[in-house]
């Protein structure tokens, strides 16, 4: 099972130390081919274990139709992954409230989707090796220590991302 899968990388991880995210090279998180919004919560989890265990160089996913619809066409034997949409809904009721008006409650309503990395499809061509300036950690720290350093700059690592956010810079 999924959950087996999961318990079984934590596992294989103890007491190797610290898990230091690659900058370079990194899969992306995984969104719907269709909308190109990021997949969150436990699908997000379920999708990137799989893309992580599967080697899948493509963070896209989205259903047999939706891929069909854009002619692209799932390989022959491929298993999809079975995704979970949920929502609150408003619903009436038969009662009433003391003004006559019908009373509405909200209920959870949720469906399964089997969803299909891009790696899957028929036409899917593997992208070019990241092409990595070999240099490019040596330019880091020259421009820390011969630009940020000189004028008083702070700057912070370890968030996962390199990203500039005015409210904090």
């Amino acid at each position: 099972s999924t959950a087996d899968k999961f318990i079984a990388m934590l596992e294989e991880s103890k007491g190797k130390g610290k898990w230091i995210k690659p900058f370079f090279g990194s899969a992306n998180a995984p969104i719907s081919a269709e909308t190109k919004k990021q997949y969150r919560g436990f699908n997000w989890m379920l999708l990137s274990l799989l893309q992580e265990e599967k080697g899948y160089t493509s963070n896209k996913w989205a259903t047999f139709d939706q891929w069909k619809k854009g002619k692209r066409f799932v390989k022959k034997g491929e298993h999809g992954t079975n995704i979970i949409f949920w929502k609150q809904v408003k619903i009436k009721t038969d009662e009433k409230d003391e003004n006559g008006d019908d009373i509405e409650k909200m209920i959870p309503f949720m469906r399964y989707y089997t969803v299909f990395n891009e790696c899957q499809l028929q036409d899917y061509k593997e992208p070019e090796p990241e092409q990595v300036d070999e240099n490019i950690l040596e330019k880091i720290k020259y421009f820390k220590t011969e630009y940020l350093d000189r004028i008083g700059a702070t700057y912070s690592e370890g968030h996962g991302h390199a990203c500039y956010i005015p409210k904090f810079d």
